[in-house]
């Protein structure tokens, strides 16, 4: 894992690529957004200046999956050519039910002909009072590594608490470096859903907790743990909030633990570009430990 990069993270629908390459114009429709590409786009890595050898990039992406269409549906054809050429890929908010699936419409089949080699970490909302028969389920986060990359993946998990706020794995190679890769979907507040994300999550919470702060607490003990066991870290995902606001408590927390947004570190903060389709600032972003930003 010495040649772990983060100078070319790719990220998909909701939120913006932050790599070198040129900028797509937005479109309006919502199905065309799928089916088209915006932010930036990661054309060549090339190869690295300091010893001009040619070396293999740790490219990681992070994007808001919104659902997972079925095999060969137009929209997982598109997500499939757009992520192919990342280490590791992380889906917030698939808003799907696995356990009501059929086999062949698992995480782990739809990537089958993207990537030869990979593993996979998925999770949803473990809550009983959830009624609906069908599959989809709102929220739900995964992480997919491709190719090489399965191998040094020597663990992982997911939100213990059956809140699907998060799934990780953790990277080790032959060098001393170590990287944790936490995905994570921090919903919107919304009450008014019975089947939104904060409702489902709210019904499994001890009386007096609230989902959000209840989110970064957790968070923070989990990357605390994280970074205590030597591991650089890589938070990524859909905040739901500006990601550039250092007065959330979540983004001030994890900067004073060296760990920074790499959007804003690319682009600056009064050009970081929006990262939905209809939005107007950043709202999902990777952040990562000092170390891993170069």
């Amino acid at each position: 894992m010495s040649q772990q990069r983060l100078n070319n993270p790719r990220q998909e629908r909701g939120t913006a690529r932050v790599a070198a390459g040129r900028r797509v114009p937005q479109v309006r429709r919502n199905e065309e957004a799928w089916l088209e590409c915006y932010g930036d786009r990661y054309e060549n890595i090339g190869k690295n200046q300091r010893d001009s050898e040619d070396y293999k990039p740790f490219v990681v992406g992070s994007g808001n999956a919104h659902y997972l269409s079925k095999k060969g549906s137009p929209k997982l054809i598109t997500l499939q050519d757009e992520i192919k050429g990342n280490t590791v890929q992380g889906l917030s908010e698939h808003n799907t039910n696995f356990s009501k699936v059929s086999q062949q419409d698992h995480l782990k089949e739809r990537f089958k002909k993207v990537w030869r080699k990979y593993k996979t970490r998925t999770t949803w909302i473990k809550t009983k009072n959830w009624k609906q028969k069908g599959s989809h389920q709102p929220g739900g986060v995964a992480l997919l590594t491709n190719g090489g990359a399965s191998d040094y993946m020597h663990e992982s998990g997911e939100d213990e608490q059956g809140l699907a706020r998060w799934v990780w794995m953790k990277f080790e190679g032959r060098s001393e470096v170590k990287t944790a890769i936490i995905q994570i979907y921090r919903p919107v507040k919304n009450m008014k859903g019975e089947h939104s994300v904060y409702v489902q999550q709210q019904s499994l919470l001890k009386e007096g907790e609230e989902v959000l702060s209840k989110f970064d607490n957790d968070l923070l003990q989990l990357v605390d743990s994280m970074l205590i066991e030597g591991f650089r870290v890589i938070v990524m995902g859909d905040l739901n909030m500006d990601v550039r606001d250092e007065r959330n408590k979540l983004i001030l927390e994890l900067k004073r633990r060296g760990i920074y947004e790499r959007i804003t570190r690319r682009y600056g903060q009064d050009n970081a570009p929006n990262t939905h389709i209809r939005g107007s600032v950043p709202i999902d972003g990777i952040f990562a430990s000092e170390e891993l930003i170069t």
